[in-house]
């Protein structure tokens, strides 16, 4: 055994060398990264966890208070700006996630016939998650993706690797707040520990066991503090990305991820396992029972997105963490179904092999790409420079994926590095790199507020697209044609009311002198006459 572990700990470690390869290809920082850091930049000068700083009403433009808490503490201990160090705080997530990867194939319940080919699951499932496109791409990106995914891998572990006890029931309602902060979808695992509580309780009948639900008193005190704060119980993105199920954009996009990556082929073992199960009909205890649980929380977070939201504006940025757990579950239903493990194996590397084609052909094609309408970004119009044979596959998967991009749904991580590393770059001043009068309010209105609302911290930025302003976000869409999280316009009169001066003209900062400057009274007028208005 010990020589079968050091096989183990080297096959981590060359997947670790592989995953940095990967992190190094894809390494950006999107557009909506440095939403955050203008929200840790101004808790840092003492203004709280606004968007624009006062008169102005606080706005909650973020989605994840433990990202901008982690980068704006980060900051004050070494006095880095975040997009210096944001990337590899999220490289040793991910090592930590593929850590967590490792152990669950390390350790999970094999039959007898399965045992003896342990390693060659664990290279086969390491090799899976670092060489896929999906994974690779967020583990970079300044957003909070890579903190989320450890700590739902983690969740995982934590309830199928060990018997069940009061230590680890508390540890996944640790768990849970701690993804509940990360991002807002993390609720759903908070509820979910606290049906675990009620199996538990069901099983040991012990009232002095209420204080395993102390976890779930974070949450609570987050709701609480964002409604006092901000006025809301959900950020204010929610409203402008969430609105009727879109169930129509929501399996197209499932379905893309499913072609691109070949996980179509997990179908015949997952309907076997079903039939399987339905004709044992085997007993659920109450640990099973929690572990099921577990499990059925990371179905029902894809479920949501899937059928409410209609995706994600990003590239599969969603399913993430599905990646290694896919992979997991391979080992898993191969096993439950009693396929021969040489036969299982064949299965998984032919499925691994035929989900490189698709992801990397598109990066081959496109990688080299340096301009926002290069080649008909943001749509892929490449499907014609491959091999004849796979054409057709080709032209499948690039109709589904502009598709979703014509609604702005999992628009393809070029385009979003293109857009913040050269677009933006190239229209925007040097952060601190201008001066602003005395005696007025300097406004900037735009539709892509990240990198304008980074290099002008001082200029109050009104979000053209709402995902920072309360009264845009409360808007119907604007379009006969849906479009996710753009396609919110401002009220009439809005944005005149704030008498915008400021406009950038060759990177460099211009602001007019206004007849009448703008006053603190006269910025909560407009903001609460027209939140009214926009309410109504």
């Amino acid at each position: 055994m010990p020589r079968h572990t050091g096989t183990a700990i080297g096959l981590f470690l060359v997947s670790v060398v592989a995953l940095i390869i990967g992190w190094r290809t894809f390494d950006f920082v999107c557009d909506d990264a440095f939403i955050a850091f203008r929200y840790a930049e101004n808790l840092r000068e003492g203004y709280g966890l606004v968007w624009n700083r006062p008169p102005f009403g606080p706005v909650e433009g973020y989605t994840s208070l433990s990202w901008v808490l982690l980068c704006a503490g980060l900051w004050e201990l070494t006095g880095i700006e975040p997009p210096a160090f944001v990337n590899s705080v999220l490289l040793l997530c991910s090592i930590g996630s593929l850590a967590v990867v490792a152990t669950l194939v390390w350790k999970m319940p094999l039959s007898t016939r399965m045992q003896p080919f342990r390693l060659a699951w664990l290279a086969l499932v390491l090799a899976g998650t670092v060489t896929n496109r999906t994974f690779l791409t967020w583990t970079s990106s300044g957003l909070e993706q890579g903190l989320f995914t450890l700590l739902l891998l983690c969740f995982v572990a934590v309830a199928t690797l060990q018997p069940i006890d009061r230590r680890r029931l508390l540890g996944l309602g640790l768990l849970a707040a701690a993804m509940s902060l990360t991002r807002p979808d993390g609720l759903l695992f908070v509820g979910i520990t606290g049906l675990m509580w009620l199996v538990w309780m069901r099983e040991h009948r012990r009232v002095a066991d209420l204080w395993l639900l102390t976890p779930a008193l974070v949450p609570v005190a987050h709701l609480a503090w964002r409604m006092g704060f901000y006025g809301y119980p959900l950020p204010n993105t929610y409203y402008v990305k969430v609105g009727a199920a879109w169930p129509e954009m929501g399996l197209l996009y499932l379905a893309t991820f499913c072609l691109e990556y070949a996980y179509l082929l997990m179908l015949p073992l997952l309907w076997w396992w079903a039939r399987r199960l339905l004709a044992e009909r085997p007993s659920l205890g109450w640990e099973r029972g929690i572990r099921w649980l577990a499990v059925s929380a990371v179905a029902l977070h894809a479920a949501y997105y899937v059928l409410k939201v209609g995706g994600d504006h990003f590239e599969f940025r969603i399913f993430h963490h599905l990646v290694p757990l896919l992979l997991v579950a391979f080992v898993w239903l191969a096993d439950r179904v009693e396929l021969r493990p040489r036969r299982a194996l064949a299965w998984m590397a032919a499925m691994l092999l035929v989900g490189l084609v698709l992801p990397w052909g598109d990066w081959l094609l496109t990688k080299d790409f340096r301009e926002k309408t290069e080649q008909g970004l943001p749509y892929l119009h490449q499907a014609g420079q491959w091999p004849l044979p796979l054409r057709p596959w080709a032209r499948l998967h690039e109709a589904m994926v502009n598709r979703l991009v014509a609604h702005s749904i999992g628009v393809r991580q070029i385009s979003h590095e293109i857009f913040a590393e050269r677009t933006q770059v190239g229209r925007t001043p040097e952060r601190g790199g201008y001066t602003l009068p005395e005696g007025d309010i300097p406004v900037y209105i735009t539709g892509t507020v990240g990198l304008p609302g980074w290099t002008m911290p001082d200029v109050a930025i009104i979000d053209g697209y709402g995902l920072n302003d309360v009264v845009i976000a409360r808007m119907p869409g604007a379009f006969a044609k849906r479009y996710m999280g753009h396609d919110r316009r401002a009220p009439d009169g809005y944005l005149e009311c704030f008498d915008a001066n400021v406009s950038i003209e060759h990177r460099q900062v211009v602001v007019r002198k206004r007849a009448q400057p703008l006053t603190a009274e006269r910025i909560r007028h407009c903001e609460r006459t027209y939140l009214e208005r926009a309410t109504r």
